[in-house]
């Protein structure tokens, strides 16, 4: 199940002297999206945030279960992760 996020950059700053659990690293809460969103309207979305949103076929659960702190459900349909590299990549027909 999916909770959250977080950014390499924040592990990458962490003290390696520390011994710092991964479970202890702050995690982003990113977007639920439908498979059918439109991909101009993915792009602004990737573009203000989080660089990366999770695809559901009931994004509107997920929403609802990462707004209170918790896994997204199976309920939710997730089916994959998108990148803005991706959304970007395909509005150019690149590979």
């Amino acid at each position: 199940m999916i909770c959250g996020v977080f950014k390499v950059k924040q592990l990458i700053l962490s003290n390696l002297s520390e011994s710092r659990c991964l479970s202890t690293m702050p995690l982003i809460s990113p977007s639920c999206v439908s498979p059918t969103m439109n991909m101009l309207e993915l792009l602004n979305l990737l573009q203000t945030g989080i660089q990366m949103a999770i695809v559901c076929l009931h994004p509107h659960i997920g929403i609802a279960a990462l707004k209170k702190n918790l896994p997204i459900p199976d309920e939710a349909g997730v089916t994959g992760i998108v990148t803005l590299e991706d959304c970007i990549e395909e509005l150019i027909q690149e590979e």
